[in-house]
């Protein structure tokens, strides 16, 4: 059986899985790690096929009664593409390559062709990484102590703000400095500030 996104193919004329990597073109210190120099490229797989309007054998059994196989998968490949989902490949002769995304169709048609839908498909692998959602930065005003500094005789109003500290509020509830600022704080610092 041949599935591509859940719909049944009639024959697979070709499957072409492509493994790339790209490598700098820069020169590596001498000594450094080389893997660090060579960035892995997804996974591409270009697939052609053919949908046939009489199939035969287990396909054919598929079909529904009455049913354009060729127009119903045209159909499916173009809403495959339109809904931008990941998708399965299973060809026979690879392992299944998952998590693929429809990157383009072409289905030329010909007097060869004839009641059928033959396709060049090329699909690419979507990578997902895990997000750790343990630790929420915030960020907070801290009071410092005023500079001593001598300004003259000025009037409140008049007066330099007093400097900030910016902090990260951690999981067990403690704030950590992480930016200092001198010019006073900002409004928003100012709001978390009085919200305390």
């Amino acid at each position: 059986m041949i599935l591509i996104g859940g719909y049944e193919i009639d024959a697979l004329l070709s499957v072409d899985p492509s493994h790339r990597s790209e490598v700098t073109i820069h020169p590596v210190e001498e000594g450094a790690k080389v893997s660090d120099h060579i960035i892995e490229r997804p996974l591409t797989v270009n697939v052609t096929g053919i949908v046939s309007d009489s199939p035969i054998g287990l396909v054919a059994l598929s079909r529904a009664e009455g049913s354009k196989p060729s127009a119903d998968a045209y159909s499916h490949f173009q809403t495959m593409q339109k809904d931008k989902l990941p998708v399965s490949i299973e060809s026979g002769v690879y392992p299944v390559f998952d998590h693929m995304v429809l990157l383009s169709i072409s289905a030329p048609k010909s007097a060869t062709t004839g009641a059928s839908f033959r396709f060049s498909a090329s699909f690419q692998q979507i990578e997902y990484a895990a997000v750790d959602t343990d630790f929420q930065e915030t960020l907070v005003a801290l009071p410092r102590e005023k500079r001593k500094v001598n300004n003259g005789a000025q009037a409140a109003e008049d007066a330099p703000e007093t400097p900030t500290a910016v902090g990260t509020v951690v999981p067990d509830g403690s704030v950590v400095p992480n930016i200092y600022r001198d010019n006073g704080p900002s409004s928003q610092a100012k709001a978390l500030w009085r919200a305390r």
